[in-house]
């Protein structure tokens, strides 16, 4: 007999990033409906988790955050984790600025515009491992 609260195989491990806690509860529950979503507000919450051993399959991250944007986690993650870096995926709402066009040219994450479609996102994360 199937247990209908344990994971699926394609079940991925999501981490939200992302100081606007609407954004945040929406991708929680779009996204949760197929994968096991956790959901922090800040960057420096996020280090925490990684640096208890969490690991992520993708992590969705908000490019502007107040205290540490997402540039400036990217950057600590992938010192520490470089492994996690790769699996982050960018949201923003904003037009780049110059600092945000050379980091994109810099790395390889994606960057998805906000306002996004769940479908799109869900179709992402379904693309890892």
């Amino acid at each position: 007999m199937t247990n209908p609260d344990s994971p699926t195989t394609d079940q991925r491990k999501v981490l939200v990033i992302d100081d606007d806690a609407l954004i945040a509860r929406l991708l929680k529950r779009g996204l949760g409906r197929e994968h096991n979503v956790s959901v922090v507000h800040r960057g420096a919450l996020a280090l925490e988790l990684l640096a208890a051993g969490e690991t992520f399959d993708v992590i969705f991250c908000d490019l502007m955050m107040p205290e540490m944007n997402g540039m400036e986690l990217h950057a600590e993650i992938e010192r520490r984790w470089p492994v996690a870096a790769e699996s982050m995926i960018f949201l923003t709402g904003a037009v780049f600025t110059t600092a945000g066009q050379e980091f994109f040219k810099r790395v390889q994450n994606r960057c998805v515009y906000k306002p996004f479609d769940l479908k799109m996102l869900s179709a992402l994360v379904h693309a890892t491992g």
